[in-house]
């Protein structure tokens, strides 16, 4: 409770200029994603691999981002699912490979770039007991998915102390892992069905309210099922653009704290 782990996507070179020497001076403990083709190809606006061991004797973590960075839920024209799972998983291979050759223990955690992902990418990265993380909002408990953990982003428009301390402060909504939705969405289904069925948790369920991308707060329909309680919300219109989210909110009985939970899409 009340732990706080600090990452950056796709080592960009102002994280070793700017933000490392503020964490280092700090004590503090970060993790940066990285992509090895960028670095591999020496791009002006990367860090390199010898700046990257360094932070890491300095004690930060550095994981997987994907080799390439690449839209990994994509397929390509005419391209199976078989084939395309191979191609992902040759492509975050590739990346775990680069990463252990030049850099010391390598941990088996991915950030999906773009925070992009589909339920058929879980059984591979489970299979190789990697964690994995999107970029829908919200904090990690005990019954978030391993392959779909959220992070809160903190930069550009969410870079409010104010409203990130209550977001740092917030509890994982308790959904149970089997209910993960596939956050791949047809432009037929668009808006989207959230469906699932709350766990107990110290909140009243009558007061979940939940919000979409771009259209603020949403129908949101709570039903007592047998001991329980089933959640159900829809966007009043279809949303724009190739991603979104709902996100669901309710206060804990624990003061100024609220219990959230995002849920992704893609629509392609």
């Amino acid at each position: 409770d009340k732990v706080v782990a600090i990452t950056f996507d796709d080592a960009y070179d102002s994280i070793y200029h700017v933000a490392y020497p503020m964490l280092k001076q700090r004590g503090w403990p970060f993790t940066v994603f990285a992509a090895p083709q960028p670095i591999e190809q020496k791009l002006a606006s990367f860090m390199t691999w010898p700046q990257l061991l360094e932070m890491q004797l300095s004690g930060a973590t550095i994981a997987n981002h994907s080799y390439a960075h690449g839209h990994l839920v994509r397929r390509l024209d005419q391209e199976s699912e078989s084939a395309w799972l191979s191609r992902i998983s040759d492509d975050v291979q590739k990346a775990q490979t680069l990463l252990s050759r030049n850099l010391d223990n390598i941990p088996k955690l991915l950030a999906y770039p773009y925070g992009e992902f589909t339920l058929a990418m879980i059984p591979w990265l489970e299979k190789h007991d990697m964690l994995a993380y999107g970029q829908q909002s919200g904090p990690i408990g005990e019954t978030s998915h391993p392959q779909a953990l959220s992070r809160f982003p903190a930069a550009g428009i969410y870079a409010d102390v104010k409203s990130l301390k209550t977001k740092l402060l917030s509890l994982a909504l308790p959904i149970g892992k089997s209910q993960l939705h596939d956050p791949i969405i047809p432009p037929e289904n668009n808006p989207p069905t959230f469906k699932v069925e709350l766990l107990k948790a110290d909140y009243n369920p009558a007061g979940i309210q939940c919000f979409a991308s771009s259209q603020g707060a949403i129908d949101t329909k709570i039903k007592k099922v047998n001991a329980g309680y089933v959640l159900t919300t829809q966007a009043p219109e279809a949303m724009g653009g190739a991603r979104g989210r709902y996100n669901c909110t309710v206060m804990s009985n624990q003061k100024g704290r609220f219990y959230w939970y995002s849920q992704p899409w893609q629509f392609f």
